[in-house]
């Protein structure tokens, strides 16, 4: 969340996501701006991996200001009859 305090923030932020076998998980992942001029810079990076028969549900939020901006990347690994 960016605030007035620091609006020129840069924020790195790193996610590890495991689902074990037989697994289901639904994630929302948000970024927000507490007020129209925040611009700072988001670095984001998800890394994701999926075990058998497992189900993953990634619903990415962007609410930061206009003037902020975002370097987002997501990879995933997928074993064997996933969904």
């Amino acid at each position: 969340m960016n605030t007035n305090e620091q609006p020129d923030r840069i924020t790195s932020i790193r996610n590890l996501i495991v689902a074990d076998k037989h697994t289901s998980i639904s994630i929302v992942e948000s970024y927000h701006s507490l007020n129209q001029q925040c611009n700072g810079l988001i670095n984001a990076v998800n890394e994701i991996v999926v075990h058998e028969n497992a189900r993953v549900e990634l619903c990415k939020a962007q609410l930061d200001s206009d003037a902020a901006s975002q370097i987002n990347f997501t990879q995933t690994i997928q074993e064997k009859q996933h969904f």
